[in-house]
């Protein structure tokens, strides 16, 4: 009897150890278990949302990568367009500035040539007065020299007359 009754005796204990520890732990227990099971729901859900939005990206960035090659042919476009429309205006530039430099040589050769020209007048009337002087000299020279040489002979007549 010693040996049932401490088998019922443990049987009872074990049934009120089981019974107060499902109450003072179960609803704990339960309750952690929710809170966990929530807890992972909500991270998967989550995780799911995350997944969804890192496949709308991959979306996009594949249609962006479709969509490269026209873009890059519209900038290589572009980019020609500007780099003929730079060409045509640094020519444009380069035009007018060599006619702009022309001018100036030409309007330079005519003030030079005016120059030369005035100078060259100024040296033939110089070199004309030199020699119209020394004609005149010259001239002068010979007509005064014939009057001396005429009033000596006279007078040289008169004395010997």
């Amino acid at each position: 009897m010693t040996n049932s009754f401490d088998f019922f005796a443990g049987l009872l204990s074990f049934c009120i150890l089981l019974y107060g520890l499902k109450f003072v732990l179960y609803d704990t227990l339960a309750q952690v278990a929710k809170d966990r099971a929530k807890s992972a729901q909500d991270r998967i859900s989550e995780a799911e949302d995350i997944l969804c939005q890192a496949q709308k990206q991959a979306a996009e960035w594949n249609a962006k990568l479709q969509n490269l090659p026209i873009e890059l042919e519209e900038i290589e476009a572009k980019a020609k367009l500007d780099a003929e429309q730079i060409i045509s205006e640094g020519q444009e530039h380069s035009e007018k500035e060599a006619a702009a430099v022309l001018s100036s040589a030409h309007d330079e050769a005519s003030s030079l040539r005016s120059k030369v020209q005035d100078e060259l007048q100024s040296h033939m009337a110089d070199k004309i007065t030199e020699r119209a002087e020394s004609i005149i000299r010259a001239s002068l020279d010979e007509s005064v020299s014939q009057n001396i040489i005429e009033n000596f002979l006279t007078k040289m007549r008169a004395e010997h007359a």
